[in-house]
Order: structure tokens, then sequence, then C-alpha cells
């Protein structure tokens, strides 16, 4: 498939910080340089609200990081949602290519 969207964590010692990103309105032009395959929700015939879509993730943003501090964070409801679980997938990662089925999160 193509990607359309990420979420790119990073580490820093004491913290997580979270970058989200969705492809909306790239066009095959703007796309055609990508070293992955990459679509974007315009390419794809979805109309987009972007004020609502930034809305929507963040108070989904908000909701899980609410959970994970309750401690009622349940990895196995957010599985439900990752349509990758279970599939194969490459990651690439420092100039390096991995492929491996995606058991979980």
């Amino acid at each position: 498939g193509k990607k359309v969207a990420g979420i790119l964590p990073e580490n820093l010692s004491d913290r997580l910080i979270v970058g989200v990103g969705v492809n909306v309105s790239y066009t095959a032009e703007e796309l055609k340089n990508v070293s992955h395959p990459a679509t974007s929700l315009l390419l794809e015939g979805i109309r987009c609200d972007i004020g609502g879509l930034a809305l929507k993730v963040s108070q989904n943003l908000v909701l899980y990081y609410e959970k994970l501090k309750k401690g009622t964070f349940d990895v196995k409801e957010f599985e439900s949602f990752c349509p990758m679980i279970g599939k194969e997938v490459t990651v690439l990662e420092n100039g390096f290519c991995y492929t491996g089925k995606a058991l979980g999160i």
C-alpha cells in the first residue's frame, strides 16, 4: 500500500515526543521523489476538512495521554484500530531496511 499518514515517536531521556503527520493535499508531482510509496487524501479522492481533522487528532491525543496517565490505557483496544497488525511490514531505519510481521504495538 501507500503511506498517507505517519506517527514519529522520539524518546528524549525523561519524555516521549510524538509527531503526527497526514498527507492531506500533496499532488502526484509533489510525491514523485519520495523514497517510499506515498499518497494523499486528495489523490485518493477523499475530501477533508483540515480544521476538523486537526481537532479530531488532537482530541484523540489528549484522550490517550489521559488514559496513559491514569493507567487505563488498553493496548489491545489501541491495536484494534491498527490495520497493520498481523501483516508484513517494512521498516526503514538509519539506512537499513527490516521486513517482518507486525505482532503488536
